[in-house]
């Protein structure tokens, strides 16, 4: 038996709260190697021509928009997940920073942001403009 097959029998064999446990901690591990290859990616600039694409897209008064890209993305994603994302998308417009969300500054890049979608995707903006206060 190799290491991963010891790994997986002795999960196999956990009581349910231990699982729940180790399950817990794998996601949120798996989450922040994702957030650390964003970061690498976006300071390395492997995401610019995203955010270049997006850019050329946008209208000046709009809050958020989301680009051809994105949206070309989003359709190929099954139903259960396009749902997911709107909803989180809909929690981001009324707290940015609910701790599900992840939403986050990019290191290295003072104007991009990312933001879970969902376990398996996140989406990324730009702060183009802030709004000035009547």
């Amino acid at each position: 038996m190799d290491r991963v097959e010891e790994i997986e029998s002795a999960i196999d064999r956990l009581p349910p709260e231990d699982y729940k446990r180790v399950l817990a901690w794998f996601r949120e591990d798996e989450q922040s190697r994702w957030d650390e290859q964003m970061d690498r990616d976006s300071s390395e600039g492997r995401l610019d021509f995203l955010f270049t694409e997006a850019e050329g897209e946008s209208a000046a008064d709009v809050k958020s928009v989301a680009s051809r890209r994105f949206r070309g993305c989003f359709t190929q994603l099954p139903a259960d997940d396009q749902k997911l994302a709107v909803k989180n998308y809909e929690l981001w417009r009324q707290d940015p920073y609910h701790p599900s969300l992840r939403f986050r500054r990019l290191k290295g890049n003072a104007d991009r942001f990312t933001v879970r979608a969902g376990d398996r995707y996140r989406a990324l903006g730009r702060v183009t403009a802030v709004d000035k206060p009547t």
